[in-house]
This record gives structure tokens, C-alpha cells and sequence, in this order.
């Protein structure tokens, strides 16, 4: 048995986030992509890799951009943060989000989110024990 790709299962589980966030059942993305559920949880799982055509068609449905998908990878190809095991706390906040009706407020509280990161990635960030 082949080994899965790191990267792969990273997009897979950015997959799995942005699919939870949009209250996206497997069954449907794998319908709107012609596709089995079971497809889309290979996908997910980082067990089949997912085509550039996929990946395009993906982030259209799931109202993102392809490099959502890339986000909280290192260049060197590993994770920088526990992509792969989301805590119950990112799925609330995810719920949460997903409650916003308005996209550009959604976007507004990305780059809120992704400036505060910059912040702990440079050393000027909150505590983790929060």
C-alpha cells in the first residue's frame, strides 16, 4: 500500500473544514461534482488525490479560492499548524461562521483571523492557553 502525501491530506482535511463550513453534506458535493460521497471522503481522508479541474470546481462550489485549500501549509510541503486534527472549538467557531449571512463580512473576519496569525507567527500573538 502506497503512503498517503502529506500535502494531500492536508488539502483533504481543508477540504473537509471548508465543506463543514458551508453545512455541505459529502453526499452533496460529491452530486453538484458527478462524483460517489465515497469519492469525496477519499478526498478528505488525502487517500486519492484531488485533480487541478476537482480542486477548481471545489473551491467555486464551496465559495472560496483554490488557495484556501494551500492555507496553513509550509513551503517546504509540512503543516504549520493541526490542520489535521481540528479541535471541537475550530468546529464551533466554524458553525459560528457559517451563521454569518453576509460573504464580505465573512471575508472581513478571514483577514481579521489571518492578520491576528501573522501576529503569533511573528511573536506578538496571544497565549495559547486561552
Amino acid at each position: 500500500m502506497a503512503q498517503m502525501n502529506p500535502i494531500d491530506v492536508h488539502v483533504g482535511a481543508r477540504l473537509r473544514l471548508l465543506r463543514v463550513k458551508a453545512k455541505l453534506s459529502q453526499q452533496a458535493i460529491g452530486k453538484m461534482l458527478g462524483l460517489t460521497f465515497q469519492q469525496v471522503q477519499k478526498y478528505e481522508k488525502g487517500t486519492n488525490r484531488i485533480s487541478a479541474s476537482k480542486l477548481f470546481e471545489l473551491a467555486r462550489i464551496l465559495d472560496c479560492s483554490v488557495q484556501d485549500f494551500f492555507s496553513g501549509l509550509s513551503e517546504s510541503g509540512g503543516s504549520r499548524a493541526q490542520t489535521h486534527n481540528p479541535s471541537r472549538l475550530d468546529y464551533e467557531i466554524l458553525v459560528l461562521l457559517g451563521k454569518v449571512p453576509d460573504n464580505n463580512l465573512k471575508r472581513q473576519i478571514r483577514g481579521l483571523l489571518e492578520a491576528m496569525m501573522a501576529n503569533v507567527g511573528s511573536g506578538g500573538g496571544a497565549s495559547a492557553a486561552q
